[in-house]
């Protein structure tokens, strides 16, 4: 049988943890400060440390559909490296859809989990898509 890997749309994407649902997160998602990582040759996200704790995650490109499963597991892995908090650096953003605004969500839903996610700078694009949305409120704090 053949294994395929997880996306958005299959049942098992699940964040609550009742242990009968396969670990979706556990697939290789983890970023090191100072990393970079590429996403469907389009994309890419690079983490800093913050000296406060937390980490800024930079992410620039076009974020769609073709990217946006891994980012979501890349901000998810983030979260739970830097319960501190994780801030967003999307100025470098080029294209933003809304399978770029679900893994943004989607990602927010682990701050239930003990992450913290903001969105602390962003392209108009970006801003554009969150506005007509009305979903800057859920991701920022004053941007």
């Amino acid at each position: 049988m053949e294994q395929r890997e997880p996306t958005m749309s299959r049942p098992d994407h699940i964040h609550e943890d009742d242990g009968t649902a396969p670990d979706v997160w556990a697939l290789p998602s983890y970023l090191p400060p100072g990393g970079t990582r590429s996403f469907s040759d389009r994309a890419t996200m690079s983490l800093a440390a913050r000296g406060t704790g937390g980490a800024v995650a930079v992410i620039t490109g076009e974020v769609d559909v073709g990217c946006a499963a891994d980012l979501e597991r890349c901000l998810v892995g983030a979260m739970r490296a830097h319960p501190e908090g994780l801030e967003l650096d999307l100025s470098g953003v080029t294209f933003f859809d809304c399978a770029g605004l679900n893994a943004l969500l989607e990602a927010r839903t682990f701050q239930n989990r003990g992450g913290n996610l903001t969105i602390k700078v962003m392209s108009p694009r970006v801003a554009r898509v969150l506005d007509l949305t009305e979903t800057r409120a859920l991701l920022t704090r004053g941007c």
